[in-house]
């Protein structure tokens, strides 16, 4: 296994920059990463505090040269909506997380605009409902629905597993009984069904 780059590990440092770590208030513009000091941690880029997916894994997807966060996050105006879509990915060496829309609508879904997912018996009727698990408003049970012609999961809280399968280019996922995947070319996803399932509790929350 070679190495992480540079340029990887110091995106890594941004994302958590970006959601629970508070160290520095800002960061400094960085465009050539073949100059980053080597066992350094360098942030690259900064949120403005309303997006970050505090508990989602950040993957490398070497085919397409992003890291992609998938997950429930971002601003929350009320108990019912989140601002932001649940997958986004960034480049880097542009850096900015933006929506990782599917191919299928790009140009027809915006930041602004996109099929959303709404908390179960809050406000909003214009999305399925995520039921509520626990304490915290959110779910971690894996539903699919169909938008446009765009088959999506209904996105995790916390405590999804996932990895870069490099034989076939994809990160795999597993949460609540599923296995699926994403392909990064096209930002779809795939439920991968397998026969069986590791021994894990089915739904985790905090209390």
């Amino acid at each position: 296994m070679k190495a992480p780059s540079p340029v990887l590990c110091a995106v890594l440092v941004c994302c958590a920059a970006g959601g629970l770590c508070r160290a520095q208030d800002s960061a400094p513009a960085v465009r050539d990463f073949s100059a980053l000091p080597a066992n350094t941690w360098t942030p690259i880029d900064r949120e403005d505090g309303a997006g970050g997916k505090a508990f989602a894994r950040v993957i490398y997807a070497e085919s397409v040269d992003r890291l992609y966060l998938w997950g429930i996050g971002g601003k929350m105006p009320d108990r019912s909506r989140y601002l932001r879509y649940e997958l986004e990915s960034l480049r880097p060496t542009a850096p900015g997380w933006r929506p990782a829309f599917p191919a299928a609508v790009a140009g027809r879904w915006t930041a602004e605009g996109y099929p959303p997912f709404r908390i179960y018996g809050q406000m909003g009727t214009d999305g399925p409902r995520l039921r509520a698990v626990g304490g915290y408003a959110a779910t971690n049970w894996v539903r699919w629905h169909e938008f446009d012609g765009v088959v999506r999961p209904s996105p995790i809280h916390t405590f999804h597993q996932a990895c870069w399968d490099a034989q076939r280019k994809r990160i795999v996922y597993f949460s609540d009984d599923t296995t699926f995947a994403l392909d990064p070319a096209t930002n779809t996803w795939t439920n991968l069904k397998p026969s069986t399932h590791p021994a894990c509790c089915r739904t985790l929350a905090w209390a």
